[in-house]
């Protein structure tokens, strides 16, 4: 291989390496990874009844917000549809929280997942990393959400690898 020009064989190492690389996923090859970020004082207890949006009206985020109601429906919290428009999250969040029904607000785009607890509109948890996937993300919102208590070393915002549990 290292000749002006490439042997048969020299051909079939370079289509082998090519093929081997495009066999790795997306995170081995670009170093992917998620990051999490957790509120020091607020449990996820607090939350009973969320309203679950969408982070803007494409199609994707709207059927992801629905597919993140119906998991944490079926694992036992009260997640509501919240329609309406906003020009911003915070404006969303602002609207309604002063409905008094809820105790939270789950923004849900195709990389990121936030909740925002009502009345103080403060970010309770967050996730963002789109090789994760709707799934994983629900699953660890739901983690938090059962956290009876905030643990001071894992709040903040951390690193993970969304190949871990």
């Amino acid at each position: 291989m290292t000749g002006s020009r490439p042997t048969q064989g020299g051909q079939l190492v370079t289509r082998l390496r090519v093929r081997n690389a495009s066999a790795c996923n997306r995170s081995a090859l670009y170093g992917g990874s998620a990051n999490e970020t957790i509120h020091p004082v607020i449990a996820g207890t607090r939350f009973r009844m969320l309203a679950v949006i969408a982070g803007d009206d494409s199609r994707p985020d709207l059927n992801m917000s629905a597919g993140l109601r119906g998991m944490l429906r079926d694992s036992g919290w009260t997640a509501l549809p919240a329609p309406g428009r906003w020009e911003s999250e915070m404006d969303a969040t602002a609207d309604l929280c002063s409905r008094n029904t809820f105790q939270g607000v789950v923004v849900v785009l195709y990389d990121r997942v936030t909740l925002r607890a009502c009345p103080d509109r403060e970010t309770a948890y967050e996730i963002e990393g789109s090789d994760l996937g709707l799934r994983a993300m629900a699953n660890r919102l739901m983690a938090y959400l059962r956290t009876t208590k905030p643990d001071p070393g894992s709040a903040g915002r951390r690193r993970i690898n969304p190949y871990e549990n």
